[in-house]
C-alpha cells in the first residue's frame, strides 16, 4: 500500500531545516578551531553536505543530473544517515545529539519510502538530457 502525499510540504520543511542546521552547526564548530586538522575537514564536509541538502530541494538541472538520488525519499534517508556519521567526529554532547537526530530522521525517511509515493516530476528522469 502506497500513500500519495501531495506536494510533500512537511518533508520539504523538515529537510530544509536539517540542511540549515548542518550548515550553521558546521560554521559554528569550524570557528572554534578545536579538534585538529581532521576535525576541520569533517566540519568542512558537514558544511558542503548541508549545502547539498539545501540545494537538493530546488529543481536545479545540476541536482537532477548528478544527485538524482537526492530527489527520492529513500535517497534522502540514506544521505541523512551518512550525515549522521560525519557529525560523530567530536566528543561534544550536541554533536552526538545532532547525529542521533539525523540518524533517526534518516531511518524515518527510509521507512516512509516504502509507503510514500514520490510525486515529483523528477520520477522519470530523461536520460537523453545527459
Amino acid at each position: 500500500v502506497q500513500v500519495n502525499i501531495a506536494g510533500g510540504t512537511l518533508f520539504k520543511i523538515i529537510y530544509i531545516a536539517l540542511a540549515l542546521t548542518v550548515i550553521v552547526f558546521g560554521i559554528v564548530s569550524l570557528i572554534s578551531f578545536s579538534g585538529g586538522v581532521i576535525a576541520v575537514f569533517f566540519r568542512i564536509y558537514s558544511i558542503m553536505f548541508g549545502a547539498l541538502l539545501l540545494i537538493s530541494e530546488f529543481n536545479l538541472e545540476f541536482i537532477k543530473k548528478y544527485f538524482f538520488f537526492m530527489k527520492k525519499t529513500i535517497g534522502k534517508g540514506v544521505f541523512c544517515i551518512i550525515m549522521a556519521s560525519t557529525l560523530l567526529n567530536t566528543n561534544n554532547w550536541y554533536s552526538w545529539g545532532f547525529a542521533i537526530g539525523f540518524a533517526a530522521i534518516g531511518v524515518i525517511f527510509i521507512l516512509l519510502s516504502f509507503f510514500v509515493q514520490d510525486t515529483s516530476e523528477d520520477d522519470v528522469y530523461n536520460d537523453t538530457k545527459v
